[in-house]
C-alpha cells in the first residue's frame, strides 16, 4: 500500500511539476520548505522519510526547478542567488539599481553638488568614475584635494584606482597618492574604503614611506572586517617595521598564525622563525569528530546521506549533501564540521564543497588546522602524473595549481570553455600542440597535466623564473601582467602581486602559493631528486 501511495505521489509531483515548468512557474519558496520537510527528521530516521527524501530527489534530478539557484546560494554562497531564490531582488534588478544610483553619482560629480556625495559604496563609485569626462574627472580630484570637507572616501579611492591606469608617470603618481591620503583622512568608523586604505598603505610601501604606510594599515586593521585584506595589512606593518629597524617578536608571529590560519602572507612571514607554522600545528591535539548536531534539520540530512551509502546509493548521498544549509552549517558544532567535510572527502567530485567547509572550520576554529585535518583539506591526486609531466617545475607547486583551478576533478569545464584539471582553453592547446585538441584529449588527465604543465613551464620562462608573474599570468593572461609590471615597477614580487588590481587574481596567486607549502610539508616524499627528474626528461 505504500509502495503504491509513493508511486502515485511520483505520477502527481511529475506531472505537476512538468505543468508548472511549462507555465515558467518556480514556487521556490514551497520547495525549500518541502526540502526542510525533508530534512528535518526525527530520530531515527523512517523508512518513510527516507522514502520522500529520495523522491524529492529524484523528482529533482528531471524536474531542476531550483537547485542551481539553492546550490549557487548555500554551497557557493553567491549572494546574488541567494537573493533570488529568497524572493528578494532578482540580479537584474539589484544591477539596474546600482546602474541607476551610480548614473545618479555621475549627475551630481558633473554638476559640481559636492554637498550631496557622501554615502556612496565603492562599486557606484567605480562605476560612476567610468561615466565621467577627463575634465569631470579633473574637476572632482581638485576638489577632493583643495576641498577641506570630506565627501565619500569611496569617490577619493575610485578616482585613486582609475588613475592608477595612467602609472608609472611621477605627476600621477603624486596625484594617486594625495587622493588615497584623502580617503585616510576622511575615512571613519561610519563610512570607510578598505579598498583606499590598503591601497594607500601599499604605494607608501612602495615609495619607501614604511612609517606613513603603518599609519593607513593600522586604520584598516582597526576598521575592516575583510580577513584578506586585514591579514595583508598585518604582513606590510611587519615589514614595515622591520625597514624602520624594529624586530617582530615570534610570539607577534604566532598570534598573527592563530588569527590568519588560511592567510599566505602571514604564513610566509611566520615560516622565518624557527619553529615556524608546521611545527605549531605538529603540536595541536587532534580533535574529536561529532556525529550529531544540536541543529535538528542537518541532522536530518546527515542521517539520509549516511544511509543512502549504506545503501550505496552514492549518487542520492552526493544529492543530498548538496542540499545541505552550508551557512547553517558554519554555526554548528566544529567536531559536527568536520564531520561533513569527510563525509564529503569520501566524493572526488565534492573536493570544492570538502574545502571550502574546511577553510571556514579553520578560519573561525583555528584548533582545528591539525596535521590530520590538513591531510583532508589538502589531498593526494594525479600525483603520479604530476611527477611524471612536471617539466621541472615543483610538483608541489603544479598540484596546488590544479587544486585551485579545478579542486581535482577531471570532468570540470568552465562556462567559458577552458576543461579539465587544470582548466586548458581549447585555444591555448590548439597553439602548443599545433592542432585542435579535442575536449576528450583534454578531460583524460594525463593528456590536460602534460598540456597544463607544460604550458605553466613557458610561463615560467617568460617571466624569467618568476612564479609568481607566472602565476598571475595563468590566470589573468601574459598581456595584463605585462601591462601592470609597467604601472607597478617595484622590486619585491609579493608587492607586486597585491597591487594587481583584479580581486580574483591577487587570491588565486597568493592561495597556490599557500597550497604549495603545506603540499610541501605534508607530502616530502614527492620531492623530485635530480635523478628523478633527469629519468623523466630521458623517458620524454
Amino acid at each position: 500500500m505504500q509502495k503504491n501511495r509513493f508511486k502515485t505521489l511520483l505520477m502527481i509531483s511529475s506531472t505537476f511539476a512538468m505543468t508548472l515548468a511549462a507555465a515558467g512557474c518556480y514556487f521556490d519558496a514551497g520547495f525549500g520548505q518541502l526540502l526542510q520537510n525533508v530534512h528535518a527528521s526525527p530520530t531515527p530516521v523512517s523508512q518513510e522519510h527516507k522514502e520522500a527524501a529520495e523522491l524529492f530527489i529524484q523528482l529533482n534530478e528531471k524536474h531542476n526547478f531550483f537547485a542551481a539557484r539553492y546550490k549557487g546560494c548555500h554551497i557557493e554562497r553567491n549572494a546574488v542567488l541567494c537573493k533570488s531564490f529568497y524572493k528578494d531582488k532578482s540580479a537584474a534588478e539589484k544591477n539596474k539599481d546600482s546602474r541607476l544610483k551610480a548614473a545618479q553619482l555621475t549627475k551630481l560629480i558633473r554638476q559640481q553638488k559636492w554637498t550631496e556625495l557622501s554615502n556612496t559604496s565603492e562599486s557606484e563609485s567605480v562605476r560612476s568614475i567610468g561615466g565621467l569626462s577627463n575634465k569631470d574627472r579633473q574637476n572632482l580630484t581638485e576638489h577632493i584635494l583643495n576641498d577641506k570637507t570630506c565627501i565619500s572616501p569611496h569617490l577619493a579611492t575610485a578616482m585613486a584606482f582609475k588613475l592608477e591606469e595612467k602609472l608609472p608617470d611621477a605627476k600621477v603618481l603624486s596625484t594617486v597618492r594625495a587622493l588615497y591620503a584623502r580617503t585616510l583622512e576622511c575615512s571613519t568608523d561610519k563610512e570607510f574604503s578598505d579598498l583606499g586604505l590598503y591601497r594607500g598603505g601599499l604605494f607608501e610601501i612602495w615609495q619607501d614611506n614604511p612609517e606613513q604606510a603603518t599609519v593607513f594599515l593600522k586604520k584598516l586593521s582597526s576598521l575592516s572586517k575583510d580577513i584578506a585584506l586585514t591579514s595583508r595589512a598585518q604582513f606590510w606593518m611587519n615589514h614595515a617595521a622591520r625597514e624602520q629597524g624594529k624586530s617582530v617578536s615570534a610570539n607577534t608571529m604566532e598570534d598573527h598564525f592563530t588569527s590568519f590560519p588560511l592567510s599566505y602572507h602571514i604564513l610566509t612571514d611566520y615560516a622565518t622563525m624557527a619553529d615556524g607554522p608546521y611545527q605549531t600545528v605538529s603540536d595541536l591535539r587532534e580533535q574529536r569528530i561529532q556525529t550529531r548536531s544540536s541543529y535538528e534539520d542537518l541532522n536530518g540530512a546527515i542521517q539520509l546521506v549516511e544511509h543512502f551509502m549504506a545503501q550505496q546509493k552514492d549518487s542520492l548521498a552526493k544529492r543530498t549533501l548538496e542540499f545541505i544549509d552550508y551557512a547553517e552549517l558554519t554555526e554548528a558544532e566544529p567536531g559536527f564540521q568536520l564531520y561533513v567535510a569527510t563525509l564529503l572527502a569520501k566524493f572526488d567530485d565534492m573536493n570544492h564543497q570538502r574545502f571550502m567547509v574546511l577553510s571556514r572550520l579553520f578560519q573561525n576554529h583555528p584548533q582545528f588546522k591539525t596535521l590530520k585535518n590538513l591531510n583532508i583539506y589538502y589531498p593526494l591526486a594525479f600525483e603520479d602524473l604530476v611527477i611524471k609531466h612536471h617539466r621541472d617545475q615543483d610538483p608541489f607547486l603544479l598540484l596546488s595549481l590544479i587544486r585551485q583551478e579545478s579542486s581535482f576533478n577531471p570532468n570540470t569545464k568552465s562556462p567559458v570553455g577552458a576543461t579539465g584539471l587544470m582548466q586548458i582553453m581549447p585555444r591555448t592547446a590548439k597553439d602548443m600542440k599545433k592542432r585542435v585538441v579535442t575536449d576528450k584529449e583534454l578531460l583524460d588527465p594525463s593528456s590536460n597535466i602534460q598540456l597544463g604543465s607544460r604550458y605553466f613551464a613557458a610561463l615560467v620562462r617568460e617571466f624569467k623564473n618568476d612564479h609568481m608573474k607566472a602565476l598571475a599570468s595563468y590566470n589573468a593572461g601574459s598581456g595584463n601582467v605585462r601591462k601592470w609590471m609597467k604601472r607597478y615597477p617595484v622590486d619585491n614580487q609579493l608587492l607586486f602581486v597585491d597591487l594587481i588590481p583584479f580581486d580574483e587574481t591577487r587570491e588565486y596567486v597568493a592561495g597556490i602559493l599557500r597550497n604549495q607549502y603545506w603540499y610541501s610539508k605534508l607530502y616530502p616524499e614527492l620531492l623530485v631528486t635530480p635523478q628523478m627528474a633527469s629519468q623523466t626528461s630521458a623517458q620524454k
